[in-house]
């Protein structure tokens, strides 16, 4: 699906959830908190001010902050005010 977002408006895909991080598991219980607040930019609207949001950064949204395109929440969109931080590479 190509989307478009619209002003300072950001458009994020949810990222797969690793099973463990360096030496911590994550139980499938933890899978949607940890996914629910992060995102890959796929897309930003034409007034995102920050010229570091770019597509294909990852970045830690405000957890209630976005709108879902789809019913599994892959694809949505937040503010630009809603991104807390980028995730080093």
């Amino acid at each position: 699906m190509n989307v478009e977002p619209l002003g300072n408006r950001i458009t994020l895909k949810t990222p797969e959830t690793p099973n463990r991080i360096n030496s911590i598991w994550i139980p499938p219980e933890a899978e949607q908190n940890y996914s629910v607040c992060q995102g890959e930019i796929v897309a930003r609207g034409s007034q995102v001010k920050d010229v570091r949001l770019q597509p294909g950064l990852r970045v830690i949204t405000q957890r209630f902050g976005g709108h879902p395109h789809d019913r599994d929440r892959t694809l949505w969109t937040v503010y630009e005010t809603s991104v807390l931080a980028i995730v080093p590479v």
